[in-house]
């Protein structure tokens, strides 16, 4: 029978593993940045508020640009597509 790791077994085996690395110097692979991972959300809502707009939809465009914003306030690609689509 495996048991599950507890989390207190589980910090002792991450921190395990980066002593490990860094006594060998095998340097793990690195995750993906939080930071580029919000960059990637805020794009895939704007791509998302432009589908809807081309399908005459302002309401649902805005509610993807509204989840973009709370994302990163201050995207670039949030600036192009804060105008609502002309009538």
């Amino acid at each position: 029978m495996t048991r599950s790791p507890t989390p207190k077994r589980a910090g002792r085996l991450s921190l395990a593993l980066l002593l490990s690395t860094a006594a060998t110097g095998i340097v793990p692979l690195a995750l993906p940045d939080s930071a580029q991972a919000q960059g990637a959300g805020v794009e895939a809502l704007v791509k998302q508020a432009q589908y809807w707009r081309s399908k005459g939809r302002e309401d649902l465009a805005q509610q993807a640009l509204r989840r973009a914003r709370a994302l990163d306030p201050n995207h670039p690609a949030l600036k192009s597509a804060a105008a609502p689509a002309p009538k």
